[in-house]
């Protein structure tokens, strides 16, 4: 396995998926769309020159541990996003035995692009930031977030949780249980926000 540093900007096309294991470990997974934007011969009712995407990329990344919790409670599908992590590049064997390669970045700094979106955080050192006409965010911790799922989180749990992280090898998903962001993750965030003009926020899938 090899890995490259990568700083990627994109939009979300689906809403973070997370993995709650039995030893209290977060893994997140979301799927990123880049692309790059070209002027067209095209004009809109006003005259302008219309825009559109080209070169598109689309990549997962994933991510551990408290950015894992914190992304599952900020995130939807639709918003921009900036991702800094490793590219890298993963080799196995299907059940047909046939040889796959796939390209993921293993994050560990996301954040959200803030050109058309004005947010309100809570620091998980108890500091925030909230702006006029925002509501303020209840913090969500990884212990919350796994009671809420049916997993103790415990201080030995988190160590290794950073072993695994740091060995970068992921845990099958058998071992724990697919989280889907619900409404309720979504009221008690780390992040909440409100898009920029012209810009709809997009909405919270809700959990079945």
């Amino acid at each position: 396995m090899t890995y490259l540093p990568i700083t990627l900007s994109g939009n979300l096309i689906e809403d973070p998926v997370s993995m709650v294991f039995n030893t209290g470990s977060f893994l997140t997974r979301l799927r990123l769309a880049s692309s790059r934007r070209v002027r067209t011969d095209s004009v809109d009712t006003s005259g302008n020159n219309m825009w559109a995407d080209t070169d598109i990329l689309y990549i997962d990344v994933e991510c551990w541990g408290q950015l894992a919790v914190n992304t599952n409670a900020s995130l939807r599908k639709g918003m921009p996003i900036i991702v800094s992590g490793r590219l890298v590049s993963e080799k196995w064997t299907d059940k047909e035995n046939v040889t796959r390669y796939k390209h993921i970045i293993k994050a560990n700094q996301i954040a959200l692009e803030l050109s058309r979106h004005q947010v309100a955080s809570r620091s998980t050192a108890s500091q925030e930031h909230t702006p006029d006409g925002i509501d303020k965010v209840k913090l969500l911790t990884a212990e919350e977030f796994g009671r809420k799922h049916g997993v103790t989180v415990t201080q030995n749990s988190k160590e290794a949780e950073g072993v695994q992280e740091d060995s970068g090898e992921s845990q099958p998903e058998q071992a724990g249980q697919s989280v889907q962001p619900s409404g309720n993750q979504a009221r008690d965030g780390v992040v909440s926000g409100r898009p920029g003009l012209n810009q709809e926020r997009p909405r919270p899938a809700m959990a079945g």
